[in-house]
């Protein structure tokens, strides 16, 4: 089954800091699901993706250098849908790591994983 990932970020959230969260949540993503198929997408008002088709919405709530915050939404080919928390991680002294945007990006996903 293929799965679109729709991107969607906040108001306020700068869009280049949001592609790059997409990017980095994209490659987590296929790792954690390797016989899936994911294709992304930007949100652009239908985030469910196509009716009767599975997607998941990563919300990106906050993206910038002290911070990351995400939240996941799986819906299902019958449009139920299962929304996660929002998992953030933040560094008061330093700037947002790449190794702890991908430990954010593991923990969302092992809090909010795929339905069966």
């Amino acid at each position: 089954m293929t799965y679109p990932l729709i991107c969607d970020a906040g108001p306020g959230i700068d869009r280049d800091a949001a592609a790059t969260v997409c990017e980095g949540f994209m490659r987590v993503l296929a790792e954690a699901y390797p016989a899936q198929e994911f294709t992304r997408s930007d949100s652009s008002g239908n985030i469910n993706g196509a009716a009767g088709q599975a997607s998941l919405l990563l919300q990106i709530t906050q993206a910038n250098r002290s911070g990351t915050a995400i939240r996941l939404v799986w819906t299902d080919s019958s449009g139920q849908s299962i929304s996660g928390d929002i998992a953030a991680v933040s560094a008061m002294d330093r700037p947002v790591t790449p190794s702890m945007q991908l430990s954010l990006f593991q923990r969302a996903l092992a809090e909010t994983p795929m339905p069966e």
